[in-house]
């Protein structure tokens, strides 16, 4: 599950941590989106905000799927 996790939350970063020369029109045709996973909320959002304009989408995740196979709701 935390490979799972990860995955999700790597495309935020790799795109936040993109070189100081990257220009948009690299990203041209793209529709960039991200998540902010609840664990890193303050972190993820100041990641996320100098970048804002790069982002079509942004969506917390909040849930964990728990050992009986349900969805938890952790970001309450």
């Amino acid at each position: 599950m935390a490979a799972v996790l990860l995955s999700a939350a790597f495309p935020l970063v790799s795109r936040a941590a993109a070189p100081a020369g990257h220009s948009k029109s690299a990203d041209a045709g793209l529709e960039i989106s991200g998540w902010i996973p609840y664990w890193r909320t303050a972190t993820g959002t100041a990641d996320v905000v100098p970048h804002m304009a790069r982002f079509k989408e942004i969506s917390p995740f909040g849930y964990t799927v728990m050992h009986d196979g349900t969805l938890a709701d952790t970001a309450k």
